[in-house]
């Protein structure tokens, strides 16, 4: 069973601690988007998995740039969607994320990255997290009233971020029935 406090999550034998680079893998839930006071600091669509012996696990992605928009850029995110099969689907839980790099990940599968405004970003993965038998994304850990991993996207500096942070990117792997996945990206203008 997983433990909780405000600072850990217990899998198993393995501790993890805010802030790390994790996997989480679970049951798709439910879907949800941000609707606080203020429609401009409303850039999440929170997606939650049932993710083994953890129980209810947030994945946070961003579906517009607060920081771009704040440094006079585009706002808009860019979404890649990469096309892979599966044959078993991955254990579901908490584990260390290992390495995901976009720059490896697109030398190898030559995607492309296009803007959409956040109304089309919340459409395209909403859609495609409803029909997920299975999901998967890499993030960073937080531990709030709920466990859940956000900086779900590229970590590359931005022209509105300089913070330039490498083998940590944040993606989402949906799987299909009959085999098929797709391996979700997003990153900011910029990158």
């Amino acid at each position: 069973m997983a433990h909780r406090n405000d600072r850990t999550v217990r899998a198993g034998d393995a501790e993890f601690r805010t802030g790390d680079f994790v996997r989480v893998a679970g049951v798709p839930l439910r879907s949800e988007e941000e609707s606080g006071p203020d429609p401009q600091k409303n850039d999440h669509l929170w997606l939650t998995v049932r993710a083994g012996e953890i129980g209810e696990i947030r994945i946070a992605l961003t579906t517009w740039s607060v920081p771009s928009l704040a440094a006079g850029v585009d706002p808009r995110v860019q979404l890649a969607v990469v096309s892979t099969r599966w044959t078993a689907l991955p254990p579901a839980g908490i584990s260390p994320g290992g390495r995901v790099d976009y720059e490896a990940i697109c030398r190898d599968t030559g995607f492309s990255f296009r803007p959409h405004d956040a109304a089309s970003i919340v459409r395209e993965i909403v859609g495609r997290f409803s029909r997920a038998i299975f999901a998967e994304a890499w993030g960073e850990l937080y531990v709030r009233e709920h466990v859940g991993i956000h900086q779900v996207h590229s970590r590359r500096s931005s022209l509105a971020l300089p913070t330039n942070v490498l083998g940590r990117d944040g993606a989402l792997r949906l799987y299909f029935d009959g085999g098929d996945a797709e391996l979700v990206m997003l990153k900011f203008n910029g990158q």
